[in-house]
C-alpha cells in the first residue's frame, strides 16, 4: 500500500519537531523509505533522510519530494513543491528508519488483509471492521437512497454506541430523510468525488463520506462519524483506500442495491419495453413473493421530481411504499416510481389500500396515477402507462388532489391521445367540415351551435335556454346546419364521431379552453 506524508505524519511514534506539507492530502505515492546522496536521482515514490543544510542545497535547485529532515531552522523558506517532516538532529538516522519501515509494514499488513478478505468474498462489514484501528471512528455504508448496508465500531458500553444491530439494512428516519432534501450542503455532497466532510450541524458531529461509484454510477456512501476522536488528514486518504476495496468487493459480490431477486429489475423492464419474456422465467422470479402471473394486480406510478432524482431520494420513496403498501414491489423508472400491488397477497382491496396510499402521498407531498385492476402479470405494460396517463392528465385537470384513479380520466386519455396523435381535419367528418367553412366564409357560429345541440343529446329545450336564443331562431339555425353539412344526427355513429370531434377540438384550443397537453402534438 502507498502512503503519503500525511499518514506518515499521524502513524509514526518518534517525535516530530514541526512538518512543511503541501501534496494533495489524498495522493498516495511513498513506496520506499531512502537516504539521500547528493549524486542519487531522487525518485517519487521515495521518502527520503536528509540533513538540513542537504536540503537547504535542494531548495536552490527547486528540487521536489518527500523528505524527513533532520534539523530545523524556520528563518528558511522552502519550496511548496516540497513535503517535509522535520525532526531533531540528536534523533538516531538508523531507528528512524526503523520506525518508518514499521510505519509502511504496518498498512501493507493492512492491505494484505483487505485483499485476503476480498479473496474470500468476506461480508462487507468485515472490510469495514479492519479499518478501525486505523480511523478510530463508527464506519457505515449507506445506499444512495439512504439505506444502512453495515456499520461497525469499536465495541463499548451499549449506551455510548452510535449504531445497534437493529441499524442494519434500515434506512433514516422520514424528518431525516426530508430535512437532508432541503439542505444545501447535503444537496452539493452528491456530486463529491473525494473524501469531504460534512458539517455538525444536523447531527451535532462532523461526518467523513466518501461517494463509492461503479462505471460512474454513484452505487453507496461509506461516512465516518467524528464521535470517538478528532479527524486526522491522514483519515481521508485511507478512507479513500478502503472504498476502492469496497467497490471491488460489491462488484465481485454482485451486492444488491435493493432487496429484489437478482434478474427481477431485468426482467420487468423487459415487459414495459414490450419484448417477449418467457413465461417459466418470469414465475421463477415472482415465486420470491409467492406471487403467480395470474394474481389480480393493479399499478402506482409516483411522481418523482428531478430534485429527488438528483439528491438520491428515489429509491428511499420506494421502499416507503413496500413497507406500508401490503403485496407491493417499487422500482425506480425514469420520471416515476412503479409500484406492481399483487392484490391476492395484499388480501385488501384496492380502495383499501388507496386509502393508505394518501396519507403516504400527503405526508411526502407526491402525487400519483393508479391503473385498473389486471388478471395477467404479462400485461404489466398496458397498466403502467394507464398510472403514468392518469398521473398526467389529472395534475392538469385536478391540481389539487394526490391521487389520480385511471377510471376517472379514460374517456380523457382517448381523446387527449387523439387530439396529440392526429391533425383535425383527418378526424372531422366531411359535412363537419362543410360546416366549418361555412361559418369561416359568413361569419357564422353554426358549428358551435351543432356542439351545444349534441351535448344537450339533441333536446331543443335545453339547447335554446344554453344559447339563450329564441325557439324560432334555433330551428332556422338547425335547418341550415342539416342543409349545410348533410349529416344524419339520428345515426347513433354520427353523433357518436361529432362529439368525440368536439372535444378532441376543445383540447386542440380551437373552441374552448387553453389547458397545457399532456402529450406531445
Amino acid at each position: 500500500m502507498k502512503l503519503n506524508t500525511y499518514i506518515i505524519k499521524d502513524y509514526v511514534s518518534f517525535p516530530i519537531i514541526t512538518s512543511f506539507l503541501n501534496s494533495n492530502p489524498i495522493d498516495c505515492n511513498l513506496e520506499r523509505v531512502t537516504v539521500y546522496h547528493q549524486d542519487k536521482t531522487q525518485q517519487s515514490f521515495d521518502l527520503t533522510l536528509i540533513k538540513l543544510d542537504e536540503l537547504i542545497s535542494l531548495r536552490n535547485s527547486e528540487q521536489d519530494g518527500a523528505y524527513i529532515c533532520f534539523g530545523y531552522d524556520k528563518s528558511i523558506e522552502f519550496h511548496k513543491n516540497m513535503d517535509i517532516i522535520f525532526v531533531t538532529p540528536e534523533l538516531n538516522p538508523l531507528e528512524i528508519m526503523e520506525n518508518l519501515q514499521d510505519t509502511f509494514n504496518l498498512f501493507s499488513n493492512w492491505e494484505k488483509n483487505l485483499l485476503e478478505l476480498l479473496a474470500n468474498n468476506a461480508p462487507l462489514r468485515e472490510l469495514g471492521e479492519s479499518a478501525l484501528p486505523f480511523i478510530n471512528n463508527p464506519i457505515a455504508i449507506y445506499t444512495p437512497g439512504l439505506r444502512n448496508i453495515f456499520f461497525c465500531e469499536r465495541k463499548k458500553a451499549r449506551n455510548l454506541m452510535l449504531y445497534s444491530e437493529e441499524d442494519t439494512n434500515k434506512y433514516l428516519s422520514p424528518e431525516e430523510i426530508d430535512e437532508l432534501k432541503f439542505n444545501p450542503e447535503f444537496i452539493s455532497t452528491i456530486d463529491a468525488t473525494e473524501p469531504t466532510l460534512f458539517s455538525a450541524e444536523m447531527w451535532g458531529y462532523r461526518i467523513l463520506f466518501y461517494n463509492i461509484r461503479i462505471c460512474d454510477i454513484y452505487v453507496a456512501r461509506i461516512v465516518v462519524s467524528e464521535t470517538e476522536r478528532p479527524f486526522k488528514m491522514s483519515d481521508s486518504p485511507l478512507l479513500k483506500f478502503l472504498s476502492s476495496i469496497l467497490e471491488v468487493s460489491m462488484v465481485k459480490q454482485d451486492f444488491p442495491m435493493n432487496d429484489h431477486p437478482k434478474g427481477f429489475e431485468t426482467i420487468i423492464n423487459q415487459i414495459l419495453d414490450k419484448q417477449s419474456v418467457d413465461e417459466s422465467k418470469l414465475q421463477k422470479i415472482l415465486h420470491y413473493k409467492n406471487w403467480n402471473i395470474t394474481d389480480r394486480y393493479f399499478c402506482i406510478a409516483v411522481e418523482v421530481s428531478r430534485y429527488d432524482q438528483v439528491i438520491h431520494t428515489v429509491s428511499t420513496i420506494g421502499s416507503i411504499l413496500e413497507a406500508n403498501i401490503p403485496g407491493s414491489v417499487a422500482l425506480e423508472q425514469k420520471d416515476y416510481i412503479l409500484a406492481i400491488v399483487n392484490l391476492n397477497a395484499a388480501a385488501k382491496t384496492r380502495d383499501e389500500l388507496l386509502s393508505v396510499l394518501v396519507y403516504i402521498l400527503r405526508d411526502g407531498l407526491l402525487k400519483a396515477g393508479i391503473s385498473e385492476e389486471f388478471h395477467n402479470f404479462k400485461n404489466l405494460n398496458e397498466y403502467y402507462l394507464q398510472a403514468c396517463d392518469a398521473i398526467r392528465i389529472g395534475s392538469i385537470y385536478d391540481e389539487t388532489i394526490w391521487c389520480y384513479r385511471y377510471e376517472q380520466y379514460a374517456l380523457k386519455r382517448l381523446i387527449l391521445r387523439a387530439a396529440a396523435e392526429s391533425k383535425i381535419e383527418a378526424l372531422c367528418p366531411q359535412g363537419l367540415l362543410r360546416l366549418m367553412d361555412y361559418d369561416k366564409n359568413h361569419r357564422r357560429e353554426y358549428t358551435k351551435t351543432l356542439k351545444i345541440y349534441l351535448q344537450n343529446n339533441l333536446s331543443v329545450a335545453k339547447t335554446i335556454r344554453h344559447l339563450y336564443m329564441q325557439r324560432a331562431t334555433f330551428l332556422y339555425q338547425l335547418k341550415r346546419i342539416l342543409e349545410i353539412s348533410k349529416l344524419d344526427l339520428d345515426d347513433p355513429k354520427v353523433k357518436l364521431h361529432l362529439l368525440i370531434v368536439f372535444e378532441i377540438m376543445e383540447e386542440r384550443k380551437l373552441i374552448l379552453n387553453a389547458k397545457e397537453h399532456p402529450f406531445k402534438i
